[in-house]
């Protein structure tokens, strides 16, 4: 009897959504006791290990246990949200662009978003280094998603943090030297595809929500890993 010993990495992504670092720590947000929540489910010829995981850290974020690094060497098979694999096909970037661009068109989003925001609309697009004309030609729900790969793509200039040391990015390329299977749960083609397919009126209420907290909070509300430099450069 073979038996299957899978991981299955569960996302915790917060989007672009503060996350609980953006709160001014009372305590090195580094100095902590080590421990991950694991969980074992089990029967005859099955064992499946469930780790919470998120997809960017900073580079000294500990996250890695003795147990851990054992269910790692005892399992055949790694199981994540989204894998390198599902981007890196041959057509997988032209399906990924195609879904995107579906159903989009109508008035220029500056016209689409509420008066008070508009004055920030022009800031975002400052920040993300792009014309309102090219955002008129995407989907709505993708803009506040600019501000925060923006924001990464600054905070990992230092070399501090990013993806590169997300708990995903560091497994699959483990398992991959360990010639073992990757699996994942997601089609990115068919998430993005759905997002697009959301009534205007719902991305609209999802771009307004973003740009009223950076109109009050100012960016590193919404842009945590600029935020989680700031607390970087504290310690």
């Amino acid at each position: 009897m073979i038996f299957h010993r899978i991981v299955v990495m569960l996302l915790l992504l917060s989007a672009y959504l503060s996350p609980a670092w953006a709160a001014e720590p009372k305590l090195n947000p580094f100095d902590f006791d080590l421990k991950p929540a694991i969980w074992k489910l089990a029967d005859e010829d099955t064992t499946i290990y469930m780790f919470g995981t998120i997809h960017l850290l900073p580079r000294d974020l500990k996250w890695r246990t003795d147990k851990l690094n054992a269910i790692m060497e005892e399992v055949n098979t790694l199981v994540v949200e989204t894998s390198d694999a599902d981007f890196n096909e041959a057509d997988g970037e032209e399906a990924l662009v195609s879904s995107m661009m579906e159903n989009v068109g109508g008035p220029p989003l500056i016209d689409r978003v509420q008066p008070e925001n508009r004055d920030t609309l022009k800031e975002l697009a400052t920040f993300i280094e792009m014309p309102l004309e090219a955002l008129d030609l995407m989907p709505a729900w993708v803009i506040p998603f600019f501000v925060y790969f923006k924001s990464i793509e600054e905070a990992e200039e230092s070399g501090e943090y990013g993806y590169a040391f997300g708990v995903e990015t560091v497994l699959e390329a483990e398992f991959k030297k360990m010639k073992k299977p990757i699996l994942s749960i997601e089609e990115p083609t068919a998430i993005l595809s759905a997002l697009t397919n959301m009534p205007d009126e719902q991305q609209m209420d999802f771009v307004n929500q973003m740009l009223t907290e950076w109109r009050t909070n100012g960016v590193e509300a919404i842009a945590f890993p600029t935020e989680q430099k700031r607390l970087m450069a504290k310690r």
